[in-house]
């Protein structure tokens, strides 16, 4: 019997999982997470320290020739890590003194790892 393709599902099953050999990169990392609430209409931030293995690295020339023209001197980095980190766009941390915010969330759960794009965040007009 002729099976139509159009009726099977595509199995990954083929993927690598590069959870394990990119462990031997990753160092331990700390960082402040920000979380905001609002109560009685102000803001309110939280801090709470989150460790975590994985790397930072800043944006190498081609990541940065994606960015708008207009955010390309801005400090970018990148976080690879395991999925247990988990982060939103837009959330607030401070790594190294410097406070960042997540601008993009690329998802390899299927290799065995997430990648974050994160930027110096702007306080009151400073970088």
């Amino acid at each position: 019997m002729i099976v139509n393709a159009s009726n099977s599902k595509i199995k990954y099953s083929n993927l690598p999982n590069l959870s394990n050999p990119i462990k031997k990169w990753f160092q331990n990392i700390s960082f402040i997470y920000i979380s905001k609430t609002i109560i009685d209409f102000e803001v309110i931030e939280t801090e709470t320290l989150k460790n975590f293995v994985g790397v930072v690295q800043n944006l190498d020339s081609k990541q940065l020739q994606v960015k708008p023209e207009s955010q390309r001197s801005w400090s970018w980095k990148m976080i690879h890590c395991l999925p247990d980190l988990v982060l939103d766009v837009d959330d607030i941390i401070v790594y190294e003194n410097d406070r960042y915010r997540v601008m993009n969330i690329r998802d390899f759960k299927e290799y065995g790892y997430l990648e974050y794009h994160i930027v110096k965040d702007f306080i009151d007009g400073n970088n």
